[in-house]
């Protein structure tokens, strides 16, 4: 038995040739979805398990998705992300949960207190991110003090002082990793983007978790980044894999070449 751990896959979602077309070249969704599957079970036995980590598919009912998952090989876990209805555990999966912490294990018997790690949807809301609420943009550091000095500002504020709209769109593709839905890609205004930042906030970084010294394997991201081995972060979204599940050594091998330096929590 062995383990496997993928995320992203966006199963019947036709936007997601657009989004990602760089990572997806099909013509089709269906095209999309048989490629994937494919890939999956090249890999992945019927004996294995597999790690979820979030945005199974764009197809919410139930049936589907069950038929879904009986055509991929392996006992499957979700972590739940944010594309992932409750009803998807009982369509195929053992269980769901937001997180979880599990111990990876080396096939060269390793034992490594660094490979005990964090399994999460989303990458760690670590000291480079930026945070919103209703009214200001604030930034802080891994112990979750405000860095007043780098940026506390009005929301509108930091709205005007980006007046070209691209650069505020690879501003939040950076700082959140998310795409800008097409109803927000005309050039708004203060007030249309204002919405659209406390849209973000809602929707991703209250779900973010902090850093606690453990490295996190995660998802999201789709393609923007493999590993942040700085920041301790894996991202397993298929795009950054060539749309196959990653096998469990892959992320030990990253982990354990990994110089240790000081934790992220900022403890020794």
């Amino acid at each position: 038995m062995r383990r496997f751990f993928t995320s992203d896959h966006h199963f019947f979602h036709k936007n997601i040739l657009k989004y990602e077309a760089l990572h997806r070249p099909f013509y089709s969704v269906d095209e999309m979805n048989r490629e994937l599957i494919l890939r999956w079970n090249q890999v992945v036995a019927p004996t294995d398990e597999v790690y979820y980590l979030g945005d199974l598919t764009f197809d919410a009912h139930s049936s589907r998705a069950q038929l879904l998952l009986d055509s991929l090989n392996g006992t499957k876990y979700l972590i739940q992300g944010n594309h992932d209805p409750n009803h998807l555990q009982e369509c195929g999966f053992k269980w769901m949960k937001s997180t979880d912490k599990l111990s990876l294990i080396d096939q060269e018997g390793h034992e490594d207190e660094r490979l005990e790690v964090l399994l999460c949807h989303y990458p760690y809301m670590a000291y480079e991110f930026l945070h919103m609420n209703a009214e200001r943009v604030v930034q802080f550091d891994s112990l979750g003090r405000k860095l007043t000095h780098v940026l506390d500002a009005p929301i509108d504020e930091v709205i005007k002082s980006r007046q070209d709209y691209q650069a505020q769109r690879q501003f939040l593709i950076n700082y959140y990793g998310t795409k800008i839905n097409a109803q927000d890609r005309d050039h708004p205004d203060v007030h249309k983007l204002r919405r659209f930042l406390q849209r973000i906030l809602k929707r991703i970084t209250w779900r973010q978790p902090r850093p606690e010294g453990k490295w996190l394997i995660h998802g999201h991201v789709h393609g923007l980044w493999q590993s942040k081995p700085q920041e301790r972060m894996i991202n397993v979204s298929v795009e950054a894999w060539n749309l196959t599940p990653v096998p469990e050594q892959a992320l030990v091998d990253i982990i354990l070449t990994t110089p240790q330096d000081k934790p992220l929590n900022g403890k020794n």
